[in-house]
């Protein structure tokens, strides 16, 4: 039954990344169900298509810095959560601005 579910998911989240390509979320969600079914390899392409289709979204360089990890590759893991730490500081530093702006 979870075979079944994994592989649905799979073909629905492939579909949305193939009618939204820049669609980071899809990218990520798709990266996870390979890590989980043990698929690190196809995990690690996901997540580094996912990248390379929205650089400013945060998500794949979390997912990619678990595949990184999960392989012992400690620096780049870093090197990738440090990334994602960036954007998330970006996108809050700029939605408190934005609610800050004087109205009128």
């Amino acid at each position: 039954m979870q075979n079944l579910q994994d592989q649905e998911a799979k073909q629905l989240f492939s579909k949305l990344i193939a009618t939204t390509p820049t669609n980071a979320e899809a990218y990520y969600y798709l990266g996870n169900i390979y890590f989980s079914l043990a698929q690190k390899d196809s995990a690690k392409i996901i997540f580094q298509k996912g990248i390379s289709a929205n650089p400013g979204a945060a998500p794949n360089y979390i997912g990619l810095a678990k595949v990184l990890r999960d392989a012992k590759n400690f620096t780049d893991a870093k090197t990738n959560l440090d990334k994602a730490q960036s954007l998330i500081t970006a996108k809050d530093s700029k939605g408190a601005e934005s609610a800050q702006a004087p109205c009128g």
